[in-house]
């Protein structure tokens, strides 16, 4: 009974920052967390308004990774929405793979840019291990290489 007293009480401060704050992703993802922690067997309204606001956060930031994968959730759990969670897991995880990637390239050039020119290689040997397809990485290597040999052009 506590729990689901303190749940009820973070949606009002949820719901209240809201309106001051309407389009903020993060409350409109712990909004629909919270409605869905309330009660398991919420009726159906309330589901709703959970859908609502992830369905809202996801429109606000289709880059948020964990917007996506609360909204699959929802769609797989809740609604047995099975090929639309596929399709929400799908684009979370190229969205991964792709910050993933940027992350890997900038820190391979903060190295590369600090004469740790092997630690470079190494990391971008590593993000091309977990993501083969990763052009970025490859041009980068090639052209760190490139200067390594000499062969800059």
């Amino acid at each position: 009974m506590l729990r689901e007293n303190q749940y009820s009480d973070a949606l009002l401060i949820v719901n209240k920052l809201l309106k001051k704050h309407p389009f903020l992703t993060r409350l409109l993802i712990l909004k629909g967390r919270l409605i869905q922690l309330l009660d398991e067997e919420s009726e159906l309204g309330e589901l709703q308004d959970a859908l609502d606001a992830l369905e809202s956060a996801v429109k606000l930031d289709g880059e948020s990774i964990d917007a996506l994968n609360e909204l699959a959730i929802f769609r797989h759990v809740i609604e047995n929405k099975y090929d639309e969670a596929i399709l929400l897991f799908e684009k979370s995880i190229a969205k991964c793979f792709q910050f993933l990637e940027e992350a890997y390239l900038g820190k391979a050039i903060c190295l590369f840019e600090t004469d740790r020119i092997f630690e470079s290689l190494n990391c971008l040997n590593e993000g091309l291990q977990v993501i083969p397809h990763a052009a970025k990485l490859k041009s980068e290597k090639d052209y760190i290489l490139s200067i390594v040999q000499g062969t800059e052009k």
